[in-house]
């Protein structure tokens, strides 16, 4: 949410399309349509009605099936999201790259670790470091460095 709003006050986007059926959302909506942005929601049939009348348009598309089986990856497949997830350019802090899992539906237990980084270090492809406070992964061999980084012990 945060992200839109600086395009918005950055003047950088003047239409914003919001794909959820939560009315949590209605908020955002609404301040957004204040500073003049047009909005479109997207959702199912059950959309919060708050949700649906705070936005310039709604769109209910049809239930769809897919054509293909889509299937969440193993528990044994956390490295192929990672690898999705990691920027070489950018540091992504261990926080972040949990959030991104669970949201996957991967959680360390799963694959018998207490912890993220006990996980993460298992997989024996990424690297945890300190910097500062923050603990960050990155792929092993990276050159880019972040100053003031202390690499933690598995």
């Amino acid at each position: 949410m945060l992200d839109v709003m600086e395009l918005v006050f950055n003047k950088q986007i003047d239409t914003v399309v919001l794909a959820s059926s939560d009315s949590d959302f209605t908020a955002l909506i609404i301040k957004l349509r204040a500073l003049g942005v047009y909005t479109i929601g997207i959702g199912k049939d059950n959309s919060h009605k708050t949700l649906v009348n705070a936005c310039d348009e709604f769109i209910f598309p049809p239930e769809t099936t897919p054509k293909t089986d889509i299937t969440k990856p193993s528990v044994q497949q956390p490295s192929l999201i990672i690898d999705q997830i990691i920027n070489a350019n950018q540091p992504l802090s261990l926080s972040e790259l949990g959030t991104h899992l669970h949201n996957q539906g991967l959680k360390p237990k799963q694959s018998g670790h207490s912890t993220l980084s006990d996980w993460v270090s298992s997989l024996q492809k990424y690297e945890i470091y300190q910097d500062k406070s923050v603990a960050y992964i990155r792929k092993w061999g990276l050159i880019d460095k972040i100053h003031d980084e202390t690499p933690l012990k598995p």
